[in-house]
C-alpha cells in the first residue's frame, strides 16, 4: 500500500531556493536529484541555497486513509521534516556568511 504522504507519479515535490548575492527567493518543482545553482535572476554562478520548504498533509479520503493508525501520517510527516532539518543543519554547521 501506498503511504498518504508518498508523491504520485505525475508529481514531484516543490524546492525553494534563495540567492546569496542579490537574495532573490524562488520555488521551483523538480525531482530529488535535481539542484539549481546558478541565480536566475543575477546570473551568479553557484550562488543558490536550497531551504526547506513547508509541507501538507493528505486529506482523509475514503477507505484509503482508514487503514492508516490514528497519528501516524502525522508523525511521519514530523520524522521526515526532522530528517530534512538535520541535513539542513548539517549544511550550514561550517558555513562562512557574508555581512551585510
Amino acid at each position: 500500500m501506498q503511504h498518504p504522504l508518498s508523491l504520485k507519479k505525475n508529481q514531484v515535490p516543490k524546492y525553494i531556493y534563495l540567492c546569496d548575492m542579490c537574495e532573490v527567493r524562488f520555488e521551483v518543482r523538480h525531482s530529488f536529484s535535481e539542484t539549481y545553482t546558478d541565480c536566475i535572476k543575477c546570473g551568479e554562478k553557484n550562488s543558490l541555497e536550497r531551504k526547506p520548504t513547508e509541507f501538507t498533509l493528505a486529506k482523509k479520503e475514503s477507505k484509503f486513509m482508514e487503514d492508516f493508525e490514528v497519528g501516524s501520517v502525522v508523525k511521519e510527516a514530523i520524522r521526515e521534516s526532522r530528517e530534512d532539518l538535520e541535513i539542513e543543519k548539517q549544511t550550514h554547521k561550517n558555513k562562512v556568511y557574508k555581512k551585510i
